[in-house]
């Protein structure tokens, strides 16, 4: 499984703490009550961190600092996925999605937990030509309900199918055109319509897979990745 990601100045330690290295040799750093989920603004020098506290907040990388508070969830932010197409989309442990304007902070679409058929979400993810919203609900420990996959509309957030997993997942992400995975803390990664194994990675790569919408997959072979014990550094893609 070939790891590909986006982002040069991000460096993810283990234990929690996210590092955020600046090219004018600044260097941000957040507890895990400050950031619980993170997503990089195209073609820009920002950054939106979700918080414990269900704040979404937009970070200028060249000042080091924060220049927008977009809104707040009433529970904590538990994913972030930005988009050229979809824009930027929040989510929390409630089963709340928000789709927001980054210049006014408006809310542009909202979609409940009745929508996302779950009390809480685990992860949202774009599709790779950003149309499509994957939402996958309920905890992946949970015991007493399988775990659902709601894709919904870019733009309206309107439900358009829902897959129910027979397996567990901490994240779901897109894998080509029309294919999408399902990868467990373990590092099993399958696909979610059949179940099928497809490969193994290493943990360190599943926690900055669920942790950002910028690192993903080029392709899914059968080899098993071996990140760094310390760290998982995220590099620009050719």
């Amino acid at each position: 499984l070939n790891h590909r990601v986006a982002i040069d100045y991000v460096r993810l330690f283990v234990g929690g703490c996210l590092t955020i290295e600046v090219s004018n040799q600044k260097t941000l750093c957040f507890s895990n009550d400050e950031f619980r989920a993170f997503a990089e603004v195209p073609s820009s020098q920002r950054i939106v961190i979700g918080s414990a506290d269900g704040s979404v907040r937009v970070w200028d990388l060249n000042a080091g600092a924060a220049v927008s508070l977009l809104g707040r969830h009433r529970r904590e932010v538990t994913s972030l996925a930005c988009h050229e197409i979809g824009g930027l989309v929040s989510a929390d442990a409630e089963g709340t999605v928000i789709r927001w304007d980054l210049q006014s902070g408006q809310t542009l679409a909202t979609a409940t937990a009745d929508d996302v058929s779950a009390v809480g979400v685990q992860s949202i993810r774009f599709s790779n030509d950003g149309t499509e919203l994957a939402v996958l609900s309920r905890w992946w420990n949970s015991t007493q309900t399988q775990q659902t996959v709601s894709f919904m509309d870019c733009v309206s957030l309107k439900h358009l199918r829902t897959v129910t997993l027979d397996h567990s997942a901490a994240v779901v992400l897109a894998a080509g055109e029309q294919d999408w995975i399902g990868i467990d803390w373990t590092g099993n990664v399958r696909r979610i319509d059949t179940g099928e194994l497809l490969a193994r990675i290493g943990k360190p790569h599943v926690s900055a897979l669920v942790l950002a919408q910028e690192a993903g997959f080029s392709n899914v072979d059968d080899t098993e990745s071996q990140p760094s014990t310390e760290t998982s550094r995220r590099k620009r893609s050719p």
